[in-house]
């Protein structure tokens, strides 16, 4: 579980920002779920359309992490 209550919510984010903040909180967690991604404050709608973009982003990442 995600705890939310230090982070600032999700839905104002558009673009780039956006992709690159739903990534970063993808990374947060290796069993982040949809549910914790929504209390994080991303919207089903940004989730709907972002997700693929943040989740090869992510994936980037921790491959240069590696």
């Amino acid at each position: 579980m995600i705890d939310s209550a230090m982070v600032q919510p999700r839905a104002g984010l558009t673009g780039a920002a956006a992709v690159a903040q739903l990534a970063d909180d993808m990374r947060r967690s290796e069993s982040i779920t949809r549910d914790d991604l929504e209390t994080l404050g991303w919207t089903s709608g940004q989730l709907d359309a972002l997700a693929g973009k943040a989740r090869t982003f992510a994936q980037r990442l921790a491959g240069a992490s590696a």
